[in-house]
This record gives structure tokens, sequence and C-alpha cells, in this order.
């Protein structure tokens, strides 16, 4: 410790002798404050002198990227992204309070760690999940073993006949989706506000799909289950960008606990009451862990859902070749037809919208995994107890990897194109041991809701968000619009 660092006693009896009592307070809780970081300094010394090798932002320990949460989760995508730039082709590393982070910067640092036993375990972050509704289910849970067990028990409801099943259940929810938009729709100006609804939608579907029930979200946007949700989901995000209630004792401390346990319990208990009906239903076959996905489904669908007929309502040239496509594989029978699988097999232009959706806004942006013991990734030895980040946009908006990847561009995902990148080029839905379970599911349901959606109507930009630029995301845990997402609706003809 620095001779500078240290302030005398004979210097704080002086300044305690001049000062008022508020300032007595001032300087013991500066001291507190110093000793504690001193306490820290020395019991992660080990982890603090590796950190010293690798690259990252000025900064010290205790403070570091503190200053980048405090900005709000509108602007903490972009601070990273904005830090990142600095470091291109590389990983980073920042300090929040008494925490290492490390961002790796290239797909090879990326699948390194995804594919890492030793990096199995989700980052201390996700407590935040762990300790609320998640409990200890397959998004969380860190004994390999027992995950894997769940794992292959959840993956029994993805097989391809059960998936089969489900498009008919999408198109059904589409369609009245569709309804509820142009009923919606600003009549004078065609103006309308699109992600509400279709998360009421994409919620009925996981209800009426995974769970065996119907919800009725779409006619009841008030469900009991609904909004207590999102106010678990808001007290996540909370946690998250105020770093020091990660700490289970001071969140306790703080007003949205008490409101976080009333909501836990309300969906704890709506759950219970489900299980119960579902074990009469099936008789005791039910399956207690298939509540957990891999990640949370309802929230990713339906941003992505809405991003991309935001994206072809400012890119009408694309739009059009969407519906050429659908106009295509409609060609033959009733054009209003349901789409069958084979359909949405056929749907290649359509899937390359969405993933190219996906690549600007994936829906979850920042995941996570634990560093379990000392590892080499890209060259620097990362200390055990820290935590991996990827922050998806370092890799998606890779000059290396997508020419000019500020442009919408569905030919980003031409084949030719995908086989020339790194498969750890594209991280929607996360990769390695933990990749997300429901991963087919999502492409039909997407594909299912975009091409009714599109046959139905033509979309157009807002007056309210004239310019993609203009559409303002916050981080949530997941992606989510600060105020809406609109666009035009117009019947066609």
């Amino acid at each position: 410790m620095q001779l500078n660092e240290m302030v005398s006693f004979w210097q704080v009896s002086d300044i305690i002798n001049d000062t008022s009592l508020n300032n007595i307070i001032v300087i013991h809780t500066a001291v507190i404050l110093f000793l504690v970081v001193v306490y820290y300094k020395i019991v992660s010394r080990r982890k603090i002198s590796l950190a010293k090798r690798i690259p990252g932002p000025d900064g010290f320990f205790f403070v570091g990227m503190l200053p980048v949460l405090l900005g709000g989760p509108e602007k903490l995508l972009k601070n990273i992204l904005k830090i990142g730039r600095k470091f291109e082709n590389t990983l980073f590393k920042a300090w929040i309070l008494d925490q290492l982070y490390v961002f790796p910067g290239n797909p090879e640092e990326i699948e390194a760690i995804l594919t890492n036993p030793n990096m199995f375990n989700k980052a201390k972050l996700y407590n935040v999940a762990s300790e609320s509704i998640m409990g200890d289910g397959l998004f969380t849970n860190r004994v390999f073993d027992e995950w894997k067990n769940n794992r292959k028990l959840v993956a029994a409801g993805f097989k391809f006949s059960m998936l089969k099943s489900f498009i008919p259940i999408f198109y059904e929810e589409a369609k009245f989706l569709s309804q509820v938009l142009y009923e919606k729709r600003d009549s004078n100006t065609n103006e309308c506000e699109i992600s509400c609804a279709i998360g009421m939608a994409t919620m009925e579907m996981i209800g009426r799909t995974a769970l065996g029930v119907k919800f009725n979200t779409q006619k009841n946007a008030k469900h009991e289950f609904l909004e207590n949700l999102h106010f678990i989901q808001k007290a996540v995000e909370y946690r998250v960008t105020h770093p020091w209630f990660l700490n289970r004792s001071l969140f306790q401390l703080s007003t949205y606990k008490r409101k976080h346990d009333i909501s836990q319990s309300i969906i704890y208990r709506f759950i219970e009451d489900l299980v119960q009906r579902k074990k009469t239903e099936l008789k005791n076959r039910i399956n207690s862990q298939g509540e957990h996905n891999e990640e949370w489904g309802q929230d990713t669908t339906a941003l992505a859902i809405a991003c991309s007929i935001f994206m072809l309502a400012h890119h009408q040239d694309i739009q059009n070749k969407v519906l050429e496509e659908l106009l295509t594989i409609f060609s033959t029978g009733d054009p209003d037809r349901p789409p069958t699988y084979e359909d949405l097999q056929k749907m290649d232009y359509l899937e390359r919208v969405i993933k190219e959706t996906l690549r600007h806004f994936p829906p979850f942006p920042l995941f996570g995994r634990n560093v379990e013991k000392e590892t080499v990734i890209g060259g620097y030895l990362i200390p055990a107890g820290s935590s991996v980040i990827f922050c998806s946009g370092r890799i998606h908006f890779n000059a290396n990897l997508y020419p000019e990847p500020e442009k919408f561009n569905p030919d980003h995902f031409l084949p030719e194109a995908c086989r020339s990148r790194h498969p750890y080029s594209f991280l929607p839905f996360s990769g390695g041991y933990r990749n997300c379970i429901g991963m087919k599911y999502a492409m039909l349901q997407m594909k299912s809701v975009v091409s009714t959606l599109v046959r139905s109507y033509r979309f157009s930009p807002s007056d309210k968000c004239p310019k993609p630029e203009n559409l303002r995301l916050t981080y949530a845990g997941t992606q989510a619009f600060v105020d809406g997402c609109y666009v035009k609706i117009e019947e066609r003809v």
C-alpha cells in the first residue's frame, strides 16, 4: 500500500475537531470504504495481478466500469460496444465492484470458452435468476450431470413430430394477431404499436404448445401471470444495472424486494396449479422440469418478430422479395391456407431476413459463463472466479465477418456466406454446451407469424419512428423496447 494512500490518525483528528457532524459521517464512510477496498485488494491479489496483464479500459479495482452501468440500461450495450471498438478482435477486461469481467472479441475465443467444461456454469450474474422464478432448473443448473439429464427430458418436447404439431397453433394465433393489429391501428394514419400485441400472441403460443393451457392473452392483456412476470423481469434488470444489489443481503433492503416476492409467489402459485391440473390430465406423466427452457422463450421470439416486421417496413425491396417467395409457395391451392411444415422449410429468403434481424437485434445481447479454474483464452491467463461476458454485438457488427455490418442485408446469410464464416460468428441462440434448446421451435414460430402477417398486410415506416436508428431499445436481461415499436399497416389487395 502506497504511503500517500493512507490517512494518518492525526490528520483525521484535526479534521474532526474542525468539522460538523455531517462531515464526520462523510469521513467515517470514506474510511470504511477505504478499508473495504484494501480488504478486497488483499483477498483478490492473485486475480488483480492476472487482470493487469489483460487489455482493458482505464479504471481501478472496485470502480472500473461502474459508470457504464450507472449510465442506464438503454445506453449499456452502446457503451460496451464503444469500449469494445478500442480492443477490436481481442478480449478485454473490466472491473465492476470486486468482480472481474472478461469480454471475448473473436469467434475463436468464443468457441474455446463455450465448449470448455471448466466454463460450463453460467456467470454469477445468473444468480439473480436462480434467486428469482428460475430456481435451480435447466436455465441455471450448475451440476453438469443433472443439467444433462434434465436437458434430455426437455428435449423430448422438441421432437420433430411435436414441432410439426405446433404449426397449426402458430398459424391460428398468428391469424388472430393479424386481426388484433388491424383493429388496433389508427384508422386515419394506419400507425400501430406492434410489440405488445406480438408479445401477447407469442405468450399464447408458448402456453398452448409447451404447457397445454390457454392464457387467452390476446383477448386479455392484463393476465395476472404476465403482469407479475413483467415485474420480475424489471426487478432482475434493476439488480443487474445496480450491481450492489446483486448481493442478496443488500437486495433485501431494496424497495423492489417486497414487490418482487409478491410477484414471485403469484407466479409460483399459478405454475403449481397448472402442474396439478396437468398431472391429472396426463396421469402423472408430467415433467416438472419442462417449465424451464434454456433461455426464456416468449420475450426472445416476440422481440425478433416485432423487429423483423419493423425492418421489413423500412426496407420495402426486402419486403417485396419476402412476399414474392410467399406467393410462389402458396401459388397452388387455396392461397389463404395455413402453412405446412414443408411450406415453412421453403421460406429460405424469409429465414435469411429473420437471421439478419437477429444479427441486428439479438434477444440476448449479453450472456456469460463463470471461470471455475484459471484458463488461457486468447493468449491471456484468465483468473478463477472471474466471469466471461459475451456481447453479441462485438461479433455481429465485425466488418471482417459481415461486410458493411451496419447495413440490413439478408444476403449475409446466403449458404456460401455462412460457410465462409466461423460457426461462432452468429450468437442469437448462444452456443456450445448450453445453446438454446428451442432453436427449431423458435424459427418455426417466427416464420409462421411473419409469413402470415406479410401475406395479409403491407408494412411501412411510422411517422413516430421514421428511421431504424430511431428505434429505442433497452437492456432488461433480454432486449426490450423503450417506447414501443411503430409501423404503418395497410391491407393487401
